[in-house]
């Protein structure tokens, strides 16, 4: 097998929407379905409502992937994946899925 431009590039897979989560200045959060390996993901999406700050806010995006994949703790959720769009200034964080007692019945870090 040859790599002639050291990229190996994966398709990205589709997931199925359970229920909207919540909303922040920064996104929203949802719950999605992988049916393949039929395990649930929280996904948080990067869409901050306020466009001027867009680019900065990306950047904090960015840096909050890099931290939680470095951070193994029994209290901070697992990243399972994420998927990046530099060009529009957004992207997703999937995150493991952990039981809670909060309103939708998931926290995002367990307790």
């Amino acid at each position: 097998m040859k790599f002639p431009d050291k990229i190996v590039a994966f398709s990205k897979r589709d997931y199925v929407f359970v229920k909207e989560l919540g909303q922040g200045a920064c996104g929203k959060t949802i719950l999605l379905r992988d049916d393949t390996i039929r395990k649930q993901f929280v996904c948080k999406k990067y869409s901050p409502h306020a466009e001027e700050h867009r680019q900065e806010l990306f950047g904090n995006f960015l840096r909050e992937i890099t931290l939680l994949h470095e951070l193994h703790h029994h209290n901070v959720v697992r990243v399972f994946n994420y998927y990046l769009y530099p060009e529009q200034l957004t992207g997703y964080i999937l995150m493991d899925v952990e039981p809670g007692m909060g309103a939708q019945g998931i926290s995002v870090v367990a307790e």
